[in-house]
């Protein structure tokens, strides 16, 4: 029998073997090599998050970290007994998609026995991970003060060129860094809650307190944002002696002084009139009495405050946040106001008159009113339906530049006139005009009250009163040949009687309104009838009730002439329209708030100042 062995079939077999062999390692080399030069798919063995992504486009790999990205990372922070509510994706942790897709796509790509490690393996991927430590702590030390937990570690106030500086000693803080780490090692896939500890805090250093004090100088600039001019301004810097502030800590006082320097910018706000805001858009003025000296320095207090005002495209103008409160320790003075159905002294009596003046400029400049009510009471100085009062904390007059340009706000108060002067980029060539719509009116009463001076008969008027008043106002638009673009409905201003006062000895007359007959002989010629007026023009100014009104007298609008270099809008009375008579209606006794603004009826009184709008 002969052998299998043959020296033929060794051959065969050995060549047969050695196909098997090639075939198989051609199997186990090709992929990896075709991997090493193909990048548009993933290596075969990769993984992400748990899952096998081997084989995914592109295309899908990008799908699914967009898909991470957007999932919510919200956690919870343990602090002492109270949980805190943490969105780390705005608290500086991100996923970097860019990098996380290049090491994925990347894995086993140019490199083949990483790529056959791969297959016969596998590799997980992690996420890249951006993250800012500062942001984080930010964010967290925010979180911390809302709820009262962080200790202020030093106060400092700046007196002239001095700041004076009080340390809080040895105090603890959270551990903020520790958190930060805990966090990063985990993201995204977090825990969902988290403790805060305290440590230690470490000495201050006077870069640190530095950090806290010290102002940038910059000077007032013009940007162009999107096509918009931008009004950058001005800020005056502050830099506090750090070597002197260093050797004040080295001594241990936890109370002391160090030198500062006051930073003033090389250009402010006022110097870029000329390119900023080349045109008025609008002035407004109102006349006060400049005898009445402490409501007039209220006027003119509160109208610097207003002066300079700049406010980009968008911005909105809040009388509250500009003037402030109204304190004597702010430089307001005792002036009279109307708080209830009296007319007492108040702090800051006057300052509506400004408010009152800024109103109807705005309405002119075709400007977006935000937040406008009208007095209580009519007011001597303004056209009821266009006055507007203001009240620290409660009332506030407040108005958007809509324009696409900055808008810079003047306000003057000189020899009794109440000016306010709107200045920007003229935009077109509209004109608007101011009317107002008398709805109706009521009567102020009269209330007596008793004095026991004065003599059978007599009275004495303390308070004249004001009747009520409903009036809607309109804001015309037209353009430059006079056709009506539109019409605004400023709303309804309602105005409640002020009663008219007489103090008198006659108790029917206090009790029932009917005077108690008197003996002829006991009436003393001249007395019958008569009527003293001790006040009879009555201050206005800040209410701390929803009212606000002053003089008895109408109301008179001074024109303010243009300056040298100014582009003067052409200067004509406003022009009431068309409108339905209304029936009088009777007002309910409380002031009703108006959406928007409104005017004037009929008075004896100068029209205000029409100027084309911007």
């Amino acid at each position: 029998m002969k052998s299998f062995w043959t020296k033929k079939n060794k051959l065969i077999f050995w060549i047969s073997l050695s196909a098997i062999l090639l075939i198989l390692a051609l199997l186990l080399v090709i992929p990896p090599l075709c991997d090493t030069y193909n990048s548009g798919v993933v290596t075969k063995g990769v993984r992400y998050q748990g899952a096998d992504i081997g084989g995914k486009t592109e295309g899908e790999i990008s799908a699914l970290l967009d898909e991470e990205i957007q999932k919510p990372k919200e956690i919870t922070v343990l602090v002492a007994d109270t949980t805190l509510s943490l969105d780390l994706n705005s608290a500086g942790f991100s996923i970097d998609k860019e990098k996380t897709m290049a090491d994925i796509m990347g894995a086993g790509k140019n490199d083949f026995f990483a790529n056959f490690a791969i297959r016969w393996g596998s590799q997980a991927i992690p996420t890249a991970v951006i993250s800012d430590e500062d942001v984080f702590a930010t964010v967290v030390e925010v979180l911390l003060a809302q709820e009262g937990f962080m200790e202020q570690r030093f106060d400092y106030t700046v007196n002239g060129d001095v700041a004076e500086i009080v340390l809080s000693g040895d105090v603890e803080t959270y551990d903020i860094e520790r958190l930060f780490e805990d966090i990063k090692g985990h993201y995204p896939n977090i825990r969902q809650e988290y403790t805060l500890d305290k440590k230690p805090a470490q000495a201050l250093t006077a870069a640190e307190i530095a950090e806290g004090i010290n102002i940038p100088v910059t000077n007032a600039r013009i940007d162009e944002i999107d096509g918009k001019k931008v009004v950058i301004p001005h800020q005056t810097g502050l830099l506090i002696d750090e070597e002197a502030l260093a050797e004040m800590l080295e001594s241990g006082e936890l109370e002391f002084s160090v030198p500062v320097t006051v930073l003033n910018p090389q250009v402010y706000t006022d110097d870029l009139s000329a390119d900023a805001f080349p045109n008025r858009l609008a002035t407004y003025s109102t006349n006060y009495k400049e005898w009445e000296v402490d409501r007039s320095s209220n006027v003119k207090l509160a109208a610097q405050k207003v002066n300079g005002t700049v406010l980009n495209s968008g911005d909105i103008f809040s009388f509250n946040d500009v003037v402030g409160k109204r304190t004597y320790e702010n430089g307001f003075k005792d002036a009279k106001i109307f708080l209830a159905d009296k007319v007492v002294d108040g702090t800051g009596g006057g300052i509506c008159q400004v408010s009152s003046t800024i109103y109807p400029a705005v309405l002119y400049s075709d400007l977006k009113i935000v937040e406008r009510r009208n007095h209580n009471f009519v007011v001597a100085y303004a056209k009821s339906g266009i006055d507007a009062t203001v009240s620290y904390g409660s009332i506030d007059f407040k108005f958007q530049n809509s324009l696409s340009n900055p808008i810079k706000v003047k306000a003057f108060a000189v020899d009794g006139v109440m000016t306010v002067e709107i200045w920007g980029t003229k935009e077109n060539n509209n004109t608007v005009e101011i009317t107002t719509e008398h709805l109706g009116s009521i009567g102020r009463g009269v209330k007596y009250e008793y004095n026991e001076n004065l003599a059978p008969g007599e009275t004495v008027v303390t308070q004249a009163g004001y009747d009520g008043l409903n009036v809607r106002a309109y804001r015309i638009v037209k353009d430059e040949n006079g056709n009506v673009i539109r019409t605004d409905d400023l709303g309804v201003s309602n105005y409640i009687p002020l009663v008219k006062i007489i103090q008198t000895s006659d108790l029917g007359l206090v009790e029932t309104g009917i005077p108690t007959e008197i003996p002829p002989e006991e009436n003393p010629e001249g007395t019958e009838g008569g009527e003293e007026i001790l006040d009879p023009d009555s201050g206005e100014g800040e209410t701390t009730e929803p009212t606000t009104p002053e003089n008895t007298e109408d109301p008179v609008v001074t024109p303010v002439p243009s300056t040298p270099g100014e582009e003067s809008s052409s200067v004509e009375p406003s022009t009431n329209p068309e409108v339905t008579p209304v029936p009088e209606i009777t007002p309910e006794p409380t002031v009703v708030p108006v959406p928007e603004v409104p005017e004037i009826p009929e008075q004896s009184a100068e029209s205000p100042v029409e100027v084309p709008a911007a």
